[in-house]
């Protein structure tokens, strides 16, 4: 369902991010966004296929590594991330409704 459901929520993502000044800055360089709204899929995929091996976490490092060149210091990348479950919480809820035990099968 999640992965059906990708690219929609990573683009009510970038929608999030581009409504702040700080992040928006970050991404005003030509075709960045559209780069890393792949990059992003790809991750996505990655994050909800149960697989979190060492190749798994040394590529989360990479990303902290990017994400703190760029200059985005770890409390925007926590709070969009906290953007990002609830988007995720969102896409659950549609489709499951009030069905907590499913939805919290799905999320833990």
């Amino acid at each position: 369902l999640l992965q059906a459901q990708a690219p929609q929520i990573i683009a009510r993502f970038y929608e999030y991010l581009l409504d702040h000044e700080h992040t928006r800055r970050l991404l005003e360089a030509p075709g960045l966004i559209e780069h890393l709204k792949q990059v992003q899929l790809q991750y996505f995929v990655e994050l909800t296929s149960g697989r979190y091996d060492l190749a798994y976490f040394a590529n989360r490092l990479r990303v902290g590594e990017a994400h703190h060149r760029a200059g985005l210091s770890p409390e925007w990348y926590v709070g969009a991330y906290l953007k990002y479950l609830h988007i995720v919480t969102d896409v659950l809820s549609a489709a499951f409704g009030r069905d907590r035990e499913t939805k919290r099968a799905l999320t833990c």
